[in-house]
């Protein structure tokens, strides 16, 4: 039996007990005040981060962080609190009372071991995937090839934390390339910051960051051409990009020009911030090398400059100013790529690439000048 088999037994043991003793109506109240939280998750998370972001200048990841843990604890108790207090009004109407023998009785139902035992199985896969996060620096809590069941385990936490953070993305409003990229990095963290790095640094991938041509196709948004760029096909079919894309939730399957627009958009991201000198500042920091370099991912998931890294990374491309006063007000103008001529990295360019945002947010690349 391996060490996640072990945590689900407990927690299945201990949740089981809590359940019968307290009988199926207390086991039901923390049922109902965990989805009560989930729904108030999702009506006031957006609102709350916003209002974080202007009172006290948090980061636009900081802030939704903050909003969803305060929401599901305080919400959570709210609405158990809201319910013990409608149960025990409905208890003084009702015409019937048991006697005190029978209360007790009551309380020890298999109904509440059910829903203890669901509760805490659902607890134990939240603490499965925090604990394959800490098996990178204590190996031995790693499940090993042979122990199937907790492989399954692992992959199922892991499902569980990117499906969630799909959906707190929607309802915050990210686009689909942002759930994807996101659902990919929380369902599996530190494997997916290896892959990551391993694409980054790949053949393939250095050429066609090297390529004029693949990079204007990327930044134009023109899905159709890039599904038959080679350069672009080839960093496809690295493997750690195949795994990197299985983890975000796209099927292989799925339309390959809405795959190359997602994946498209990841890079031009990682694009922009080769190009970002104060990111470029953040990498040379020598801390932030040496828990890159150990492998040090606790560490580094913590480091308050990686958070950063990861926000601009998550955050669209800011907008620059407008220069033409015919334009709509949401359009940001033109971005000349002669700006990354003198890069050893880049060669020179010649054309434009047109950004500009539409009423909803969206953000959008194009060679051609909007309408």
């Amino acid at each position: 039996m391996g060490p996640f088999s072990i945590v689900l037994l407990v927690s299945l043991v201990f949740g089981l007990i809590i359940g019968w003793r307290s009988g199926w109506l207390a086991t039901l109240i923390r049922l109902l005040s965990f989805v009560g939280a989930y729904v108030l998750l999702y009506l006031y998370l957006k609102p709350l981060a916003a209002y974080l972001q202007q009172s006290f200048e948090l980061s636009y990841l900081l802030s939704y962080l903050s909003a969803g843990g305060g929401i599901l604890v305080l919400g959570g108790l709210a609405v158990s609190l809201a319910l013990r207090l409608l149960f025990a009004v409905l208890k003084l109407f009702l015409p019937w009372r048991p006697p005190a023998d029978e209360d007790e009785r009551s309380a020890k139902s298999p109904m509440g071991a059910i829903l203890g035992g669901s509760l805490a199985a659902v607890f134990a896969l939240f603490l499965i995937w925090a604990m394959s996060l800490l098996s990178v620096q204590f190996p031995q809590i790693q499940p090993k090839p042979e122990q199937t069941f907790d492989v399954k385990l692992a992959k199922t936490s892991q499902n569980l934390m990117g499906s969630i953070s799909a959906q707190v993305l929607q309802v915050a409003g990210a686009e689909k390339q942002e759930q994807a990229m996101v659902t990919a990095i929380m369902r599996n963290p530190v494997a997916n910051a290896q892959r990551l790095k391993s694409i980054g640094s790949s053949d393939s991938f250095r050429r066609l960051m090297q390529d004029q041509n693949s990079l204007n196709l990327m930044r134009s948004g023109n899905s159709k051409a890039l599904v038959n760029d080679r350069k672009f096909q080839a960093v496809m079919q690295e493997p750690a990009m195949k795994a990197l894309v299985e983890d975000s939730g796209l099927s292989a399957s799925e339309d390959q020009e809405e795959l190359a627009t997602t994946v498209s958009s990841a890079f031009t991201r990682m694009d922009r911030l080769r190009r970002d000198p104060k990111i470029q500042n953040i990498l040379r920091d020598p801390e932030l090398q040496r828990q890159i370099k150990n492998k040090d991912y606790f560490a580094l998931f913590s480091n308050p400059k990686f958070a950063e890294i990861m926000e601009a990374f998550q955050n669209p491309a800011p907008q620059t100013e407008e220069t033409d006063s015919g334009t709509s007000e949401n359009r940001s103008g033109a971005v000349d790529d002669k700006e990354q001529a003198g890069s050893a990295d880049y060669p020179e360019a010649s054309s434009k690439v047109y950004h500009w945002v539409d009423e909803e947010g969206r953000h959008h690349y194009s060679d051609k000048e909007p309408e």
